[in-house]
């Protein structure tokens, strides 16, 4: 998603514009993408550069890290960076970069003043991306004898006995346990 900031950029300080944006990806970082990525953006002017904040949506598929089913997840992300140009946009001339700042923006305004958020909405995706994706919090997994589908229904494995130095303290408490 490239927007052109060049009017922005001759604004003074403080003038603002407001986007809202869908692209389609089919993939990002090995994530299919079910539904298009939709962004509201907020673009500022600031001193030495623009503040771009905006909120981003979209679904990916994934595999239900319990019943290895296919699940849809819904991606919402909230981002507020600095987009820092590199071509004076008065002159022409190219900005010095500053060093090694570790304030500085990591995203920059190219040549041709176009604020290119791609890079940024890949980043908000991909740390938004579930690590263990659930289809449903009630999600009963697979047996872990047979590696039947819990969801479906029971499987015919026998329940495991309890085993280890505690198992034969539980089982003289359980029926205590099941009295009250």
């Amino acid at each position: 998603m490239r927007l052109n900031v060049a009017q922005l950029l001759k604004s003074p300080v403080g003038a603002t514009r407001d986007y809202d944006l869908e692209e389609t990806f089919s993939e990002i970082e090995d994530q299919h993408l079910t539904r298009p990525v939709k962004v509201h953006v907020h673009l500022t002017r600031i001193n030495d550069g623009i503040l771009a904040q905006g909120d981003l949506r979209t679904v990916i598929e994934t595999l239900c890290s319990r019943c290895t089913e296919p699940a849809e997840q819904t991606i919402a992300y909230h981002f507020e960076e600095q987009f820092r140009p590199t071509i004076d946009i008065v002159s022409g001339h190219p900005l010095k970069e500053e060093d090694e700042d570790p304030t500085a923006p990591v995203y920059f305004i190219d040549a041709n003043h176009n604020l290119d958020m791609d890079e940024l909405l890949r980043e908000g995706i991909v740390i938004e991306t579930p690590m263990h994706p659930l289809c449903s919090a009630g999600c009963k997994g697979l047996c872990p004898t047979c590696g039947a589908n819990l969801n479906l229904g029971k499987c015919g494995c026998e329940p495991d006995a309890p085993s280890g130095p505690l198992a034969a303290i539980l089982k003289d408490l359980a029926p205590l346990v099941n009295e009250n």
